[in-house]
C-alpha cells in the first residue's frame, strides 16, 4: 500500500485556513493583543484565543476545560508560544 498524507487530499472549496500567532519574546507577560489590523484584511474571518475557548467550554460547546490549553492566557514562556490564531480564506493572508 501507499501512505496517504493530509497534504495529498483535495482541499474543499469552502476551506478556511488558520495561522498561529506566536510570541516574539522568549519570556514575557501578555497584556493585550491588537489584532484589529488583521481583521481589516480581505478574506480574514477572525482572530481566536483562549478567551473564545473558555466561553465555549462554559457553554458546553467544547467538552473539556483542557481544550483551551493550546493557547497561552497571560504568560509567554518561549518564542513562538501560541497566543491565538487568525482564520482566513487563504494562507496568503
Amino acid at each position: 500500500g501507499e501512505a496517504v498524507y493530509v497534504d495529498d487530499l483535495p482541499v474543499p472549496s469552502d476551506c478556511l485556513w488558520a495561522a498561529f500567532v506566536g510570541s516574539k519574546v522568549p519570556k514575557g507577560r501578555i497584556i493585550s493583543v491588537d489584532f484589529s489590523e488583521a481583521l481589516l484584511l480581505p478574506g480574514v474571518f477572525g482572530y481566536f484565543d483562549y478567551r473564545d475557548c473558555v466561553t465555549r467550554v462554559a457553554e458546553k460547546q467544547i467538552p473539556s476545560s483542557n481544550a483551551y490549553k493550546i493557547f497561552t492566557s497571560g504568560k509567554a514562556t518561549a518564542v513562538g508560544h501560541c497566543i491565538g490564531i487568525v482564520v482566513a480564506e487563504t494562507t496568503a493572508v
